[in-house]
């Protein structure tokens, strides 16, 4: 183990005395003393090691990143129960399969300014998007939903293209 590696696991360890106590430390350190503890937490790291090296890096590596976007509105319900109705009521018609499309969900996002939205499936882009709109107040987040309710303009039917091509306005903002 070289020094860097010995300093991670003692912060980690650290992590850990705030999660658990300083007195489940001092009665850990209690039972190190005794011999046969010792041993036997010594042959159960030595069986960990050996297991998680046949998991893999990656598999090691995977974290949850997040805490989820449902626990999000659950802490949110308790201090803007409108505000976190309103977003469960938006995920759960941007879940349903008859939805909006996903692509429009994209195109939405982009011309809206909200973060880009990363390809995925339904649950995951829908996640994403009212996960982007968390930060905003009630009557942004209603003006988001209104402007997706509305059908999307499609600039690559036959009409839209005719009105990029005869347009000189759009025709120099999609080109330059």
């Amino acid at each position: 183990m070289t020094a860097t590696s010995h300093i991670d696991l003692l912060a980690d360890l650290i992590k850990l005395l705030k999660k658990h106590g300083p007195e489940t430390f001092r009665s850990l350190a209690a039972a190190l003393r005794d011999p046969d503890q010792l041993a036997s937490l010594s042959e159960t790291l030595e069986v960990l090691s050996q297991q998680s090296s046949r998991l893999g890096a990656s598999a090691r590596e995977r974290t949850p990143q997040r805490t989820g976007l449902r626990k999000q509105l659950d802490t949110l319900a308790e201090t803007a129960p409108d505000k976190a109705a309103l977003l469960r009521q938006l995920l759960e018609q941007l879940m349903a399969s008859d939805g909006i499309p996903l692509s429009d969900l994209r195109t939405y996002a982009r011309q809206a300014g909200l973060p880009q939205l990363k390809s995925g499936n339904r649950a995951r882009v829908a996640q994403a998007f009212v996960a982007a709109l968390l930060d905003l107040d009630v009557p942004q987040i209603r003006k988001h939903i209104e402007q997706l309710a509305k059908p999307q303009e499609n600039d690559r039917d036959l009409a839209g293209w005719s009105r990029i091509i005869l347009d000189p306005n759009l025709r120099s903002a999609k080109t330059g």
